[in-house]
Formats: C-alpha cells, structure tokens, sequence
C-alpha cells in the first residue's frame, strides 16, 4: 500500500499461457520476470521502504483468446480503474534472445531497472 498516495495505483502486469502450449518459454520467461520483480520489491519493504502509490501485482490469462483475463478484470473494476490508475508496466514478454540486457525506463523509474 502507497505511503503517501494509497488510493492512487501502479498496475504491474504480465500474462501467462499453459505450461503445455506452444510457447512454454515465453510463459516460463513472463511468470519469472514478474515473481522476481515481486521479490526485489518485497526485499526493499522488508527493509523499511514503502512505495508512494500502492502497486498491484497482475498475472493474466486468457490472452490467446483476446486477453480475455484482462479484458475481464478492466471491465469488473472498471470505475475504480479509470478513478485511480496513474501507471501500468507491461511485463509482457519481457525476455527474448541472449545478449546482454539494456534496459530503458522514464527518469522516475530509472531506480527500479
């Protein structure tokens, strides 16, 4: 929960396949990336920091029929979403290839890459 902005979030979102489908590496890839960002952030909470906006957590299904897990859950909380997101971080693939990682980030997020 945010310190001083609780009531406004940062939705940090991934998707997920079945294990068994045609692309378990990039399942693998999405369901490793947002646990370890998960972790990293818990580590600094433990530690005493606290987030200024509350961040959600979302792994979604349904994305080889329409990204019908997202879709469902926007619509469900629709009217909290549109009163209170300030940020979404996309997950989605985050992993491709083998050469070295270059990440890029808006100067406000440079701290967490």
């Amino acid at each position: 929960k945010g310190s001083t902005s609780p009531d406004r979030y940062i939705i940090v979102g991934s998707h997920h396949h079945t294990a068994y489908s045609y692309n378990g590496q990039e399942w693998a890839s999405s369901t490793a990336i947002i646990t370890a960002f998960i972790r990293a952030v818990m580590l600094r909470v433990k530690k005493g920091w606290r987030p200024d906006r509350t961040i959600v957590f979302c792994s979604w299904g349904g994305t080889a029929f329409g990204n019908i897990g997202s879709y469902e859950w926007g619509e469900d909380f629709k009217k909290v979403l549109q009163k209170n997101v300030v940020a979404y971080v996309s997950l989605h693939s985050p992993v491709s290839g083998n050469s070295s990682l270059y990440p890029v980030a808006s100067p406000s997020l440079q701290q967490l890459v």
